[in-house]
């Protein structure tokens, strides 16, 4: 299965155009947050997504913080909400956690963690955040240093994904990472396709 990954495009044109095209390869689309500025045009961006004809799998970043997000996806046919749930498919599962900023630290999350590890599917986990993993390629910002959320490094052992999904931090577009055998990637905006089989195959040989 492919995957075309992106995050943050802030309801920039250029970058929607882009990602309308690689989702025409794509079994699926996963965005990691952020994909309005200040929460607006909401309703329309998610038009947009739900245009694609695929299914939009989403969580809000820190610039839908407080908006309906859940109420408008309920209306849609192919946009899904994965903010705090878990979407089983036939291939693997999915856990998102969207919102957050620059927080080192987020209790709720680590409950939601231990919850998830008690009920997930014994498939393959890809999970996806707003924030990136504390101390990695995909959270340093030069001058400030890693700026990532400890608590997704929690998750990230405790539930031991496949791949790790993730965004905010634009100075990291494009940069990859590994813990454990959890792959890292900040897709960026204008989007990355995936092959889960492939990561599968690359994780075994390691």
């Amino acid at each position: 299965m492919k995957i075309l990954a992106f995050t943050d495009h802030h309801a920039n044109d250029k970058s929607f155009q882009s990602v309308k095209k690689k989702a025409e390869s794509a079994d699926m689309v996963i965005c990691c947050g952020d994909f309005t500025w200040y929460g607006g045009m909401i309703e329309k961006i998610l038009l947009q997504f739900n245009k694609l004809r695929k299914p939009v799998i989403i969580i809000p970043g820190n610039h839908e913080e407080g908006e309906p997000v859940e109420e408008m996806c309920e209306e849609l046919d192919n946009v899904i909400n994965a903010h705090e749930r878990i979407i089983t498919t036939d291939s693997f599962s999915i856990f998102g956690y969207g919102g957050g900023g620059f927080t080192k630290q987020d209790e709720r999350l680590e409950v939601l963690t231990k919850k998830v590890k008690e009920s997930i599917e014994k498939l393959p986990l890809i999970m996806i955040t707003h924030a990136p993993p504390h101390g990695t390629n995909v959270d340093k910002i030069p001058r400030y240093g890693h700026v990532g959320n400890k608590s997704i490094n929690y998750a990230i052992k405790e539930l031991k994904p496949l791949l790790l999904l993730c965004g905010h931090i634009h100075e990291t577009f494009s940069r990859t990472d590994k813990l454990g055998d959890t792959i890292i990637i900040n897709p960026g905006p204008n989007g990355k396709i995936i092959d889960i089989d492939n990561l599968k195959k690359l994780i075994k040989k390691n």
